[in-house]
């Protein structure tokens, strides 16, 4: 049966309904197959290309509770809470909470610990790492820099020392630790010290993509290409940023025409970042064309933008880069779409201000 089909939701929600229906007469015996059913539910749920719903969040919340419950007496519920608390958080953020987002995390992260400490070697030392990550990443949105950096250096601390046994995906996961450092140390101001890291994690990706080629390998690289460039900039090394700046924006446009990742705003974020190295370079009239073509692309896919926080970063810079490049209609223009389609997001958390400048 498929995670995250119709059908495999449809048979999870009727394994719930058995067992609440059971644990009303019989709690002691049938809560804990209650919550494994909860589990299992929200994460079919997360294998869902749009999870973040009001059925998820419910569902969520309710299976957290009853593994609250039941960690006194359930030895399952320690992993499970675990993992639960990290989708949690993890929809939180994509919601726009981020400081609910941090705090979810970070007793998800407290209780993994726990988990690895009593069941070291096991899949669990994976799922840590994973909540470290996510960590991370929202950290950084509520300004705890310091923090954030840290959470980024023991996941990726703790891919490398984990062992490459199948059915594992080590490397896959290094390679997105490496991103996840690059992205903290941008966010502490430390920007050049991430060229290591990302280039770490291309010369990773290219030897992935080699063995077994594929959009999420594709995706990988261009990823990390798009950080190699961001720091090579940060080190005034402009012509050497030209070529990976290149090949992300490739990578990036045969992804999207496969249908790859639709509420990604990558492919938008690398054409600003090759439109900049165009305006460094004296290349206006293709500078402007690149502006353009990444507006276009952005004002597509902001509306159901998966990190929409992550579109308003871009749509700033491209405002910015727009009115050096002398285009401040079209900025203004694009600044006005930008906030119509983002302004549904709660309390307009995401809105450009009307300069271009977030």
């Amino acid at each position: 049966m498929a995670y995250g089909t119709g059908r495999a939701v449809q048979e999870a929600e009727q394994r719930v309904a058995k067992f609440r229906s059971l644990a009303r007469t019989d709690p002691g015996t049938y809560e804990p197959e209650l919550a494994l059913a909860l589990y299992a539910l929200c994460q079919e749920l997360m294998d869902t290309q749009a999870f973040v719903t009001a059925a998820f969040l419910e569902r969520c919340d309710e299976a957290i509770a009853l593994q609250r419950r039941l960690l006194g007496t359930n030895p399952a519920s320690y992993p499970q809470l675990g993992i639960l608390l990290g989708w949690r958080g993890f929809a939180e953020y994509r919601r726009g909470g981020h400081q609910q987002a941090v705090a979810f995390l970070e007793e998800s992260v407290s209780l993994l610990r726990v988990v690895v400490r009593r069941i070291p070697g096991g899949k669990f030392d994976r799922q840590l790492p994973r909540a470290l990550a996510l960590l991370a990443y929202a950290l950084q949105e509520v300004q705890d820099h310091a923090a954030a950096l840290s959470a980024a250096r023991e996941c990726v601390s703790m891919w490398r020392e984990l062992d490459s046994e199948p059915p594992y995906d080590v490397d896959g996961g290094l390679v997105g630790a490496l991103h996840t450092l690059c992205q903290a140390l941008q966010g502490a101001g430390r920007q050049r010290e991430a060229l290591g890291p990302a280039e770490e994690s291309v010369a990773i990706s290219r030897v992935r993509l080699a063995a077994n080629p594929g959009l999420d390998e594709e995706r990988l690289l261009a990823n990390g290409l798009d950080l190699q460039v961001a720091a090579l900039v940060a080190h005034e090394r402009w012509e050497e940023a030209r070529a990976p700046a290149v090949e992300a924006v490739r990578l990036y446009a045969h992804v999207h025409r496969r249908g790859d990742h639709r509420g990604s705003v990558n492919y938008a974020s690398a054409r600003v970042n090759y439109a900049i190295l165009l305006h460094h370079a004296g290349q206006i009239s293709d500078a402007k064309y690149e502006a353009s073509m990444a507006g276009m692309e952005l004002l597509r896919r902001a509306r159901d933008a998966s990190d929409p926080a992550g579109a308003a970063r871009a749509g700033s810079q491209l405002a910015g880069l727009m009115n050096d490049l002398g285009m401040k209609r079209r900025s203004a223009n694009f600044v006005a779409k930008m906030n119509a389609r983002l302004q549904p997001r709660p309390r307009g958390r995401w809105r450009l201000f009307s300069n271009g400048r977030a």
